[in-house]
């Protein structure tokens, strides 16, 4: 079975970023499933929107995914070989307190296996590419048994397998959510 992972802080009041991206670009450097050519300045530095506040998320699902080492440590004791990761520093701006318990991931590997058979848009082309994943189911015959990976067809979704899913602590965890897709 395949997850979609997501961040649920829409009804926890869990701080969300600011500065999503320290650089100004590279949405598509960091989500397109592809290896940096040059890793960045590190560590990265954010500064955390205290609105919302005050828990601290463990996956703050932005261009540059960033996940506690909490999170992390599941991915890793799961056998996952295609996230390179690399040290953060989120800051709150009230307290000037610095969270470095974080890592933005680069996840390497791109699938095409979402369930689109059938599915028109409006002008009645074929879908290729999905914006609502709200519904979104996925074939696991053509996951090829990888265990974490983006999804072509929406490349800012991250698919997980169960057995990474099985070494998270989501109970744990803070905004963060696992919907089946398969």
């Amino acid at each position: 079975m395949y997850y979609l992972m997501e961040n649920n802080a829409k009804n926890i009041p869990s701080f969300t970023l600011s500065s999503p991206n320290p650089s100004g670009k590279g949405r598509v450097r960091w989500i397109n499933g592809k290896q940096l050519r040059h890793p960045p300045k590190t560590p990265l530095k954010f500064k955390l929107n205290t609105k919302k506040g005050p828990l601290m998320p463990d996956f703050f699902d932005v261009d540059m995914p960033i996940l506690s080492s909490r999170l992390l440590g599941g991915f890793v004791r799961a056998g996952v070989e295609n996230i390179f990761s690399y040290p953060v520093e989120l800051q709150n701006p009230s307290t000037g307190e610095v969270h470095k318990d974080y890592r933005a991931v680069n996840i390497v590997g791109v699938m095409r296996v979402a369930e689109l058979d059938g599915l028109e848009n409006e002008d009645g082309n074929e879908v290729r590419y999905v914006s609502d994943v709200d519904n979104l189911k996925i074939n696991p015959e053509r996951c090829a048994g990888q265990l974490c990976f983006r999804l072509y067809e929406n490349l800012s979704s991250i698919i997980v397998h169960e057995s990474v899913v099985a070494q998270i602590q989501v109970d744990e965890c803070i905004a963060l959510q696992f919907r089946a897709v398969s």
